[in-house]
């Protein structure tokens, strides 16, 4: 999965919890331990989310407004939030 995203007028209804479970649920059944998600660390509403979730932040290089961060993730100067979730 590349992108889940919903857009604003439809949040807190449940409909990314619900993607996210059933990629949770084909990754287990392909036998996959552990998933990868990536934010922006200006991202507060997809960090606490991905928290909500299940997510850990992945501790990185730096720290950006007390997250932990993996500098030039993106590229120069696109830093991100690295989450892993054991499924």
């Amino acid at each position: 999965v590349h992108f889940i995203g919903v857009n604003p007028k439809y949040r807190r209804r449940g409909i990314a919890s619900t993607l996210y479970s059933y990629f949770f649920d084909v990754a287990r059944a392909n036998n996959r331990k552990v998933i990868k998600a990536i934010t922006s660390p200006v991202n507060k509403k997809s960090i606490q989310f991905h928290r909500e979730i299940g997510f850990q932040i992945e501790a990185g290089d730096d720290e950006i407004e007390g997250v932990s961060v993996h500098t030039n993730y993106d590229g120069n100067g696109g830093s991100r939030v690295l989450f892993l979730k054991h499924v």
